[in-house]
């Protein structure tokens, strides 16, 4: 079963919608600007209702099955900002990183190479060859490969690719090295600003902006 009649069944919309959805992705895209804490702009992509739904089955059906490390506290149920912050409740020292342009600096060449693995370990009934991979850039990603703000599925994504990534800082930072260490990750904030200070000031090195 190639992918779209796989989507085309589970949401029950017909064939034609779907396919008018998918070739006006990026068309049909309300884009506003928040102001930045420290100057400058966030542009927030507004995807339309027909492209929401389809990215909800790609949540529903691929991201939801990729690997998130436990150490990631953003976007997954039953955890919120506030177990990351108690995570750090008793550190005296803490190094606070801010990913900058977290979203955006994520492509589709990083998402489909996890897809592909996980593709591969459990064969679902539909096909990922490259016209369902094209389909998944164009309904989840923007105009160049990269990771909008404000879809739907961008959160869900950004974890699965973030996977080897906290594995490879928790490996770095694994307590035979440096001692007894924690690590999170809410989104793009590899530590939480509220974590106990010494002296009232925390060790912090800010990438963001």
């Amino acid at each position: 079963m190639n992918i779209k009649d796989k989507i085309s069944t589970d949401i029950k919309i017909p064939i034609s919608l779907l396919n008018e959805a998918i070739s006006n992705a990026h068309k049909y895209i309300k884009k506003f600007r928040i102001p930045k804490r420290k100057g400058g702009y966030r542009v927030i992509c507004q995807p339309s209702a027909k492209l929401k739904t389809i990215q909800y089955w790609v949540i529903r059906n691929i991201c939801n099955y990729l690997p998130v490390d436990n150490s990631a506290y953003a976007y997954r149920d039953g955890v919120s900002i506030l177990d990351n912050a108690f995570f750090h409740t008793s550190n005296k020292y803490f190094l606070k990183v801010d990913l900058k342009d977290f979203f955006p600096s994520i492509s589709f060449d990083d998402f489909i190479e996890i897809v592909r693995d996980w593709y591969k370990k459990n064969q679902p009934i539909w096909e990922l060859d490259r016209n369902s991979e094209n389909i998944l850039k164009k309904v989840c990603f923007d105009e160049k490969g990269f990771l909008p703000i404000g879809y739907p599925s961008s959160p869900s994504i950004s974890n699965a690719v973030m996977y080897p990534v906290d594995l490879a800082i928790k490996e770095e930072i694994k307590e035979e090295k440096y001692g007894k260490m924690l690590y999170t990750r809410y989104a793009d904030d590899c530590a939480p600003r509220s974590c106990a200070r010494d002296e009232g000031r925390p060790l912090e090195t800010d990438l963001q902006e």
